[in-house]
């Protein structure tokens, strides 16, 4: 369960939510043979998201100007550089760094 302000926990769900789309999309466009990949892939991220602090999740979805392809670089480059408990577990647990 995600910890939190109330406040802090509902923002940081509606951007999961975005994200979630965002993925969906990518995923619609992906072809065949890497859909189950993508898929597995975004489950676990969410899992993990779910789990955290609200504010680390904020940090790290709180992309306003990208789209598709563009949204995930952003947020891939944002784990690479970030220190935070999420960003740390998603690295090491679904990218293996």
């Amino acid at each position: 369960m995600m910890k939190g302000t109330e406040k802090q926990i509902n923002f940081a769900e509606k951007l999961m939510e975005r994200f979630n789309n965002e993925m969906d999309e990518l995923i619609r466009e992906c072809p065949d043979e890497y859909k189950n990949d993508w898929i597995a892939r975004k489950e676990e991220i969410s899992m993990i998201l779910q789990e955290s602090y609200a504010g680390d999740v904020i940090h790290i979805l709180s992309i306003n100007d990208k789209t598709g392809k563009d949204y995930y670089i952003t947020f891939y480059s944002r784990l690479l550089t970030n220190a935070d408990v999420t960003s740390i577990r998603i690295k090491k647990e679904i990218f293996g760094r």
